[in-house]
C-alpha cells in the first residue's frame, strides 16, 4: 500500500518520503501525514488550543464541547 501526504502529496517508500509525479499501476492508496506536515498541523492544533484555554476560557470551542448547544457567553 502507497500513503501520499494529504497535504504536499508526497509519497513514502520504504519510510522515505518523496516527490513523484505519477503512482505506480494498481497499488492500493492512503493518505496520511509526512512528518513535516504532521510537525506543522500539530503546531497549529497547539495554537488554537492556546487561544481558547487563554483568558479563562473552558478551553472548548463554542458549542462542540462545551453543553450550551452552540451559543456562547
Amino acid at each position: 500500500m502507497i500513503r501520499v501526504c494529504c497535504v504536499c502529496r508526497r509519497i513514502e517508500t520504504n519510510g522515505t518520503w518523496e516527490t513523484r509525479t505519477c503512482l505506480p499501476d494498481h497499488q492500493w492508496i492512503t493518505h496520511g501525514y509526512c512528518p513535516e506536515c504532521f510537525a506543522e498541523a500539530m503546531a497549529e492544533v497547539e495554537e488554537l488550543v492556546g487561544e481558547l484555554t487563554a483568558g479563562g476560557g473552558n478551553g472548548t470551542a463554542c458549542g462542540v464541547m462545551d453543553g450550551q448547544g452552540g451559543r456562547c457567553g
